[in-house]
């Protein structure tokens, strides 16, 4: 999630888009993983972007503006309306009252680039605290969309905005603020779901590997990883929990880089004694895993079993090794 926040401000953010780039499983859907992440971070965004705290500001031209310009027309949230500066003029400030004091971390402005383009060069922005104006941020281009998320919560009632340089006159048509929460974790997010790896012994069917060696498939780092080879007959990963559980899950964690290569194709296997496995709980294949190595997380009928048998039947793009970064039961 932290990531994605990351990638929405870099992308979004700066005058651009954010693609996620989700693949289809093999019924044509999205992964569960996947949608039930997508849904919480656009919760994250919508939540931050519903309270627009300049909303019934007024902003005062301090300098560098034609005329009288309107001040409702930086906080009427279209970006085809607001001031200009002369034909010439590259400089200009604005000063903003926010209708009280207000949290905010983050700043949006926006230019008419349907009208006039893109024409900012640089920008800073300050706030008035403790009786003296003190920069919050210093910026180059706008565009359609500029945000800036400040490293942490600023309380003002008072801003300027100081236009510093410009391809020609400036055109800048609207002015947002909002506060975007604190992000829960990644580990608070999964710990209800995931089971606890403490306790796990971890086996690879046809190698005696060190346990220190198995450490590294639980060991929450994904540049550390387990090399196994794939044979024609598959490779088993078999996971011995420590007791007999609930599990309705598990989750390969490919190499995202530098790895000899990827499972493809896979079956699960569940045993409540290590010796009697029966059917495949859960088999298929990670689709499109070469162009996009993340998570892969499979889900079955919860079972009640100790052991787990991850057998890795085939290598995407025909690879005879694969590295596995981490494994998680659900």
């Amino acid at each position: 999630l932290d990531y994605l926040v990351d990638c929405y401000f870099s992308t979004v953010g700066q005058n651009s888009n954010v693609l996620p780039n989700l693949s289809p499983n093999k019924e044509g859907i999205i992964p569960e993983a996947d949608a039930r992440r997508m849904i919480q971070f656009g919760r994250v965004i919508g939540k931050m972007k519903k309270n627009d705290l300049a909303r019934g500001a007024r902003a005062k031209a301090l300098s560098g503006w034609a005329g009288n310009p309107e001040s409702g027309l930086l906080f009427d949230g279209s970006p085809f309306t607001g001031w200009a500066t002369p034909d010439g003029t590259t400089r200009a400030e604005i000063e903003i009252r926010l209708s009280g004091k207000q949290e905010f971390n983050v700043i949006k402005l926006q230019e008419n680039v349907r009208d006039y383009g893109q024409r900012v060069e640089r920008f800073a922005v300050d706030a008035w605290l403790d009786g003296q104006w003190k920069p919050l941020a210093e910026s180059t281009t706008i565009g359609f969309r500029k945000m800036i998320r400040l490293p942490k919560a600023v309380k003002a009632d008072q801003l300027r905005i100081r236009f510093l340089d410009s391809r020609k006159s400036i055109s800048f048509s609207n002015f947002s603020l909002y506060y975007l929460a604190p992000l829960s974790t990644e580990d608070n997010v999964e710990a209800v779901r995931k089971l606890n790896r403490k306790e796990w012994k971890i086996t690879v069917a046809g190698k005696n590997l060190p346990a220190a060696q198995l450490e590294r498939l639980k060991d929450g780092k994904t540049d550390t990883y387990v090399e196994i080879g794939l044979p024609p007959q598959g490779c088993d990963i078999v996971i011995d929990t420590g007791k007999v559980q609930k599990i309705a899950g598990l989750i390969y964690t490919p190499v995202m880089e530098g790895g000899p290569g990827h499972i493809e194709m896979y079956d699960i296997r569940l045993s409540r004694d290590g010796k009697t496995w029966g059917k495949p709980v859960a088999s298929g294949r990670f689709g499109n895993i070469v162009n996009n190595p993340v998570e892969q997380e499979v889900n079955f009928v919860p079972v009640e079993a100790r052991f787990v048998k991850f057998s890795a039947k085939k290598g995407a793009d025909g690879a005879r090794k694969a590295a596995v970064a981490e494994l998680d039961l659900l």
